[in-house]
């Protein structure tokens, strides 16, 4: 994907609000905490989170996010680029054939 087509592709994405993000989309996560100090994560730590020990309830869910100022979610413009384009490129192949050219 050119580097124009990149900055347009992203200036677009602004106007969206996701509910969810595939891993396959994030470059990484950076957390903010209350006190300055940040936390990257990188695509691969988020697909292979480590395993957790002993039992887990959402109330340690929460004391866990209590020091938390901001997430950041970093998206891979490149790879969700070329999924939409090749998405939409199956789509309208699927109802436009190229002999319909006039």
């Amino acid at each position: 994907m050119p580097q124009g087509d990149k900055y347009d592709f992203g200036k677009f994405l602004a106007e969206i609000v996701a509910k969810q993000i595939p891993v396959r989309f994030v470059s990484s996560v950076t957390i903010i905490f209350k006190n300055g100090k940040r936390s990257r994560l990188t695509k691969d730590e988020l697909s292979t989170p480590l395993p957790i020990e002993g039992e887990l309830t959402w109330g340690k869910v929460e004391e866990g996010f209590e020091n938390v100022q901001n997430v950041e979610i970093h998206i891979d413009l490149t790879a969700l680029g070329e999924h939409v384009i090749t998405e939409t490129d199956t789509l309208l192949d699927r109802h436009f054939d190229e002999d319909d050219e006039e």
